[in-house]
């Protein structure tokens, strides 16, 4: 019970990670992780516990370069959006423009 307990969330960091690297936007592989050396340490009590957590802490920070990329790339897409919105808008109030004068007669609203 206490195996299948550690392998589960084994199971889905990897299958997340699998995901992510299909993706193709996992970041490169940091070097070693400032929290090795207090892992190290506590190695004694509970190996695999202590291993468990030194993988979590890792793909976690990789986890937080994705998020903090594909959030930058999700802004520029909505500014991108708007901007293209706003020509819409543009285009529309031209062409209703265009629309008024092809009838040949300028009524009281169009003239204001």
């Amino acid at each position: 019970m206490a195996t299948e307990v550690m392998e589960k969330p084994l199971l889905y960091l990897d299958r997340a990670v699998s995901a992510i690297k299909d993706l193709g936007i996992w970041p490169e592989q940091p070097g070693e992780q400032p929290i090795t050396g207090l892992l190290n340490e506590i190695t004694g009590y509970d190996e695999t516990k202590v291993i468990l957590i030194g993988r979590t802490l890792t793909q976690a920070s990789a986890f937080n370069d994705v998020v903090r990329s594909q959030v930058a790339a999700m802004n520029v897409g909505e500014r991108y959006e708007d901007i293209t919105n706003n020509f819409n808008s543009i285009r529309d109030d031209a062409k209703g423009m265009v629309d008024q004068l092809d009838d040949g007669k300028l009524d009281v609203i169009e003239r204001v």
